[in-house]
């Protein structure tokens, strides 16, 4: 049987993004933008720490606002590092992912390709490619909508209290 590994993306899943910037995008470019966000809900740490306790593996794959190019990139990167450090330090750092905007997450299936790879995000797009590379998505959603062709939690909790 496979190993699993669940992907957690950051922004909009982990971290409050949209309290954040504030109504204004181009805060997301400010230095320490990231390291100031709040985390989306309650006991991240231990949620995180019970599903590892259940034998998954778990990984952050977040990307940053700029491409790796960009001199933001390394500032942006450290930010998200030392805010899941903090808010979730049972994440190993080698277990955090930080992709340049210009790639697809997707990208990271073929490298994990012998384990079932689940990812968590909030955004439609990075899940249709993620799926489109061989991996389950799992929406995070504001709100449930029928339409959705991904299974659907409103909390990273319910991964741990109904399983994946």
């Amino acid at each position: 049987m496979k190993n699993t590994i669940l992907f957690l993306d950051m922004d909009g899943c982990l971290a409050d993004f949209d309290k954040g910037i504030k109504g204004d995008l181009n805060n997301m470019y400010k230095e320490g933008f990231f390291l100031s966000l709040e985390p989306m809900e309650l006991g991240l740490n231990e949620t995180i720490k019970s599903l590892q306790e259940q034998g998954i593996q778990v990984k952050v794959l977040s990307k940053a606002c700029v491409d790796k190019k960009d001199w933001r990139y390394l500032s942006q990167t450290f930010d998200k590092v030392d805010w899941i450090k903090k808010h979730i330090p049972c994440i190993d750092e080698l277990d955090i992912i930080i992709q340049g905007i210009d790639e697809s997450k997707g990208s990271v299936v073929d490298y994990y390709r012998e384990h079932n790879c689940i990812l968590l995000d909030d955004y439609s797009k990075n899940l249709v490619e993620w799926c489109m590379s061989g991996g389950l998505g799992i929406k995070k959603a504001k709100r449930i909508k029928n339409e959705r062709p991904w299974k659907q939690i409103l909390n990273i909790s319910e991964l741990s209290e109904e399983g994946l």
